[in-house]
């Protein structure tokens, strides 16, 4: 399974078609926005980067610690970043 890192909305669209259901997703950097929004894929959120821009996590995406994000990151491979 891969772990993907979405950095914004451009790398949201380009992650999406490529991304397999099996894989994570986590948004962090400004692309915690999409948080904010209803999306078609469930999502991981880096909780730091979403209390610093005023996020709160829609329902149905999780928070996370760094810790995790860095287990996440040991746990799959390979790990693409999508920024735009």
């Amino acid at each position: 399974m891969s772990l993907h890192l979405v950095f914004s909305a451009a790398g949201w669209a380009a992650c999406q078609p490529r991304a397999r259901i099996s894989d994570a997703v986590v948004v962090l950097g400004d692309g915690v926005y999409l948080a904010s929004q209803e999306q078609p894929r469930a999502f991981q959120v880096l909780a730091e980067d979403a209390e610093i821009r005023g996020i709160r996590s829609h329902k149905s995406h999780m928070l996370i610690t760094y810790e995790a994000l860095v287990q996440l990151c040991a746990d799959h491979q390979p790990v693409i970043s999508w920024n735009n």
